[in-house]
């Protein structure tokens, strides 16, 4: 409120800070109105939201209060130590509300005001289903290991030959001229999907991505090693072949000595 008071005295405004708040708001959602956005105001008004000239004004921009429509004039006191509503949420009537609540004092977000809500519907109030956000792809080949490369190099060549991408390439090329345009890119288009088919063939003999498939957490991290140690040693008892390595490593991270 001071620096409302400074803000206007530094103008010369002849208005009060409530006034002065009043237009500004008012003059947003005129704004918004005109660019068919929605919204949605919960608002501390420090005066009877039933009957109130801030009430009545926000009708002009198809603003209603919602607790006010829901309930009639039996709305509760807002503060503490009052017993008139004097904060509300306001809404266009075009939203469908599911449910809506005031909560008694003490519940909820602990303040000296009721702690309020409302439900609309989800439907109405997002609009269209929202977009799926694609995960950012990641290669699964990874050129620092030659072992993988290699793996990749073989698979690759193995698809190449298997789909004969090498002489479909080569007879589109000794016969351009004699497609026309709608041929060559329909040729062209279904040599570049086999290309890109082959490639994820090959990239599925590189490393495995195991993310996203568990919820991680500590405990669980430990009980999947824990398994993975004592079936490896099973195996090696059984005179299986097993890496020697894996079980050092998961003895030194279970805490387990001489395994």
């Amino acid at each position: 409120m001071g620096s409302a008071k400074r803000y206007i005295n530094r103008n010369n405004l002849n208005i009060t800070p409530r006034e002065l708040f009043d237009n500004d708001l008012t003059e947003l959602l005129s704004s918004w109105k005109q660019m068919h956005i929605i919204t949605i105001l919960a608002i501390d008004v420090n005066e009877d939201v039933r009957n109130c000239t801030f009430t009545s004004r926000l009708k002009e921009y198809n603003l209603t209060n919602i607790f006010q429509t829901i309930f009639g004039d039996t709305i509760p006191g807002s503060h503490i130590r009052g017993s008139m509503p004097i904060l509300s949420i306001y809404a266009p009537t075009s939203l469908s509300v599911t449910q809506a609540g005031i909560l008694e004092h003490g519940m909820g977000f602990q303040a000296d005001h009721r702690n309020m809500f409302v439900d609309f519907d989800e439907q109405q109030f997002l609009g269209a289903p929202m977009f799926l956000i694609q995960a950012p792809n990641r290669r699964r080949l990874q050129l620092y290991d030659k072992r993988v490369v290699k793996r990749f190099a073989e698979s690759l060549h193995r698809h190449v030959v298997s789909n004969r991408i090498h002489s479909k390439a080569k007879f589109i090329h000794d016969h351009i001229n004699g497609f026309s345009k709608e041929e060559l890119s329909s040729k062209l288009n279904i040599l570049d999907h086999q290309v890109g088919r082959v490639i994820s063939m090959a990239e599925k003999k590189c490393r495995k991505f195991k993310d996203g498939n568990i919820p991680f957490s500590p405990t669980f991290v430990k009980d999947i090693r824990n398994k993975e140690f004592w079936l490896l040693l099973i195996r090696r008892y059984k005179g299986l072949k097993v890496s020697n390595r894996r079980i050092r490593y998961l003895s030194t991270k279970l805490n387990i000595h001489d395994p």
